[in-house]
């Protein structure tokens, strides 16, 4: 046999080993570059606090994690990450860091991470407002919305007016009828003011207080309620899950149920609607379905119940948000009973012990419109937001947050921020007031109460009607005073929103003896 071998076959194996050599040679430098890409991102990435395998940081948040958050901005600056069980989350701190990622880069940092919660809302009834990702069908779904509250606020469907007066009378009426007994006022503020968000949303159905689906409403919400503290560790630990099967099957059973109630007020509504005659929100979302174009929603992707949907989700947040605002608000006034006495006299000034407040005479009434935004300051109901989620990379400070990371926005943190607010943990309604009793409107802009960008709440102008309503009505006719030797823990209860820890009031009426309230 010949040993010779061919040119060929050796001109054929350098060829391959240069092939092989410039194929390895690109992968090594593919590789150092995205190593040194990491480098540097991770470098350009906020730092945080370290915690454990698999639950991360969880273990140390606490049940105030608003104020958890709030503290590590002391050790960590403004801008920092945090693992929390699965994910990695960025915490956003300080108003201008805050306007800047949700404000200024509200395309980019709009959406909604795909916790479990969140598309198990959507199952079966498309992306709902509060928890779809960012794109063209929820900023539809958003501009159908606050125009229907704007239309709600004109009288254009309703009085929205004569209700928000009726029910702010019961209530009166209800905490009166307590003959001044220390009370936990929950249970009535949470129905008056529930009723009101109800009956604008679906209309009136003979007396509201006799209304089955109403009443099914409230034992539907308050079992989901219950929940929420469940359910941020199942977004946050997913396979949790399977260890909590009853938590579990309890929570589907109370959202199909409590869909089921808002599946028959659309029934009613498509059955009876009348152009000529719109009665609440829910008629006025029909009226914007049918006069949107098929090739309008083709383009964007929404379908008419994706609208009428956004009618439970503002029903379910302002049964939530409303009645806690309203608690903490009488909690504040009877721990200052000073204060309380000041926005007496300026009410009483403009409407009488018995007059129809007028929501046009607001910007005449400097203290109210302070004590209000006091009462938002403080309270800070919704401290953290729902989470975001960055559909594109964001440049904050020194860092760079990137694509598909979760952001946690620290309302709480710009509300009670000591190197801006006097003495912040005080309610103090005269630090919004000038030298002459002025409002500073600058001031009142600088508390963040609805969120920021195209994620704030839709429901913002209805909010500050209807508390307004409510807070007059409620100071014309009570007085409410702290229980003598009673402590209150002012840190609150969070769930959904930041609730104030069970207490007891004592409601008199206006006129009678006061007792000395303790100041907060």
């Amino acid at each position: 046999m010949d040993n010779h071998i061919s040119p060929h076959f050796e001109i054929t194996c350098l060829v391959n080993m240069d092939l092989t050599v410039i194929l390895v040679s690109v992968a090594v430098v593919c590789m150092v570059v995205h190593l040194v890409q990491n480098l540097v991102t991770s470098r350009r990435f906020p730092g945080g606090p370290w915690g454990y395998p698999i639950v991360g940081y969880l273990p140390w948040l606490g049940p105030h994690p608003q104020i958890t958050f709030t503290n590590l901005r002391e050790k960590y600056g403004d801008i920092y990450s945090v693992k929390l069980g699965q994910w990695t989350a960025v915490v956003v701190n300080g108003l201008d860091n805050l306007r800047h990622v949700l404000g200024e880069n509200t395309e980019s940092t709009s959406s909604r991470p795909p916790f479990y919660s969140f598309q198990f809302n959507m199952k079966d009834r498309g992306p709902g407002l509060g928890f779809c990702q960012y794109n063209s069908r929820y900023l539809t779904m958003r501009k159908s919305t606050m125009d229907c509250v704007r239309r709600v606020l004109r009288k254009e469907a309703g009085d929205v007016h004569q209700t928000a007066l009726q029910d702010a009378k019961a209530l009166a009426a209800c905490l009166l009828g307590l003959n001044g007994v220390p009370s936990d006022i929950y249970s009535p503020v949470s129905l008056h003011v529930g009723s009101f968000i109800y009956e604008t949303g679906y209309g009136m159905q003979g007396t509201i207080y006799e209304d089955e689906d109403f009443m099914q409403y409230r034992k539907y919400f308050r079992d989901f309620l219950e929940f929420q503290g469940h359910d941020n560790i199942v977004n946050l630990l997913p396979w949790t899950r399977f260890f909590m099967r009853k938590k579990m099957a309890r929570f589907h059973h109370t959202m199909s149920l409590w869909h089921r109630v808002d599946a028959r007020a659309k029934k009613k509504h498509l059955d009876t609607f009348d152009e000529s005659h719109l009665r609440d929100a829910l008629d006025l979302m029909i009226s914007k379905t049918r006069s949107m174009t098929s090739e309008v929603k083709a383009a964007v992707g929404v379908t008419d119940d994706d609208i009428l949907n956004c009618i439970e989700e503002l029903v379910g947040a302002g049964s939530d948000t409303l009645p806690t605002y309203m608690r903490w608000g009488f909690l504040f006034l009877a721990l200052n009973p000073d204060a309380q006495e000041s926005l007496y006299q300026e009410i009483v000034d403009h409407f009488g012990t018995d007059g129809v407040p007028q929501h046009d005479q607001l910007p005449k009434m400097p203290y109210t419109e302070a004590t209000l935004t006091e009462i938002n300051r403080l309270a800070s109901i919704i401290p953290l937001c729902l989470p975001h989620y960055t559909t594109k990379s964001v440049k904050i400070q020194q860092y760079v947050i990137p694509e598909n990371t979760m952001v946690i926005p620290n309302l709480h943190s710009a509300n009670m921020d000591e190197s801006f607010w006097d003495e912040p943990k005080k309610f103090r309604p005269e630090r919004f007031l000038d030298s002459h009793n002025g409002l500073k409107r600058n001031l009142v802009g600088k508390v963040i109460s609805f969120g920021i960008g195209k994620r704030s709440c839709p429901l913002e102008a209805l909010a500050r009607y209807v508390t307004f309503v409510f807070l007059v009505v409620l100071i014309q006719r009570c007085r409410f005073e702290t229980v003598p030797g009673e402590h209150y823990d002012m840190r609150g209860s969070y769930g959904l929103s930041v609730w104030p820890t069970p207490h007891r009031l004592i409601i008199t009426p206006r006129g009678s003896c006061s007792r000395q309230s303790q100041p907060l």
